[in-house]
């Protein structure tokens, strides 16, 4: 589309001749009359008509389609980088959860994911004064549970099983009791 014309020029009328628009009364010859300016101009100004006006129009409608278009893209990004902040939001949660060391035994939080540094063992183990159990998870499976009814004194149970490096582990205590889990590499 061409551009607009943007050098439209207003009448300016020589006032040393008049100071306001002359019109002359011409018959028509059939019972009617037209009037012709017959004004004296410093600078005839341009006319704007529909031509005009639609030219305008038809430019202010694309570019308004435009701004649709671009809109919608936007909100496009807008959900694309909720999305990927969603992912960089779990990768973060992964990522924090990457804390078993590779030459270290270290206790495990329970209800908490690790991903193993190291071929190891995994132990859980499950203190007696509740009626509590400790349920072990590797790879999202549960494989190990142990168990320990309330009884006097302080005992533990231990159950253990061989995990590989890369191996996601995770330990549930089954109330307010006591238990958890130990990794130990093999160093």
């Amino acid at each position: 589309m061409a551009d607009l014309k943007t050098d439209y020029k207003d009448d300016v009328l020589d006032t040393t001749q008049n100071t306001k628009r002359k019109y002359r009364m011409v018959d028509n010859g059939d019972g009617t009359v037209s009037f012709e300016d017959v004004t004296e101009y410093l600078q005839q100004g341009d006319s704007f008509g529909a031509d005009d006006t639609n030219a305008t129009n038809t430019k202010v409608n694309a570019l308004q389609s435009d701004i649709d278009e671009t809109n919608t893209k936007v909100n496009a990004l807008e959900t694309d980088i909720g999305e990927i902040n969603d992912n960089l939001t779990a990768l973060e949660t992964r990522i924090a959860k990457v804390t078993v060391s590779e030459s270290t035994s270290i206790a495990l939080t329970p209800n908490t994911e690790y991903v193993t540094l190291a071929d190891g063992y995994f132990i859980i183990i499950c203190n007696s004064g509740t009626n509590t159990y400790v349920d072990g998870y590797v790879n999202g499976s549960g494989i190990i549970r142990t168990t320990v009814s309330p009884s006097p004194g302080y005992s533990s149970g231990m159950n253990g099983i061989y995990v590989k490096k890369g191996s996601t582990i995770k330990c549930i205590l089954s109330s307010t009791g006591a238990g958890g889990g130990w990794f130990y590499p093999l160093s």
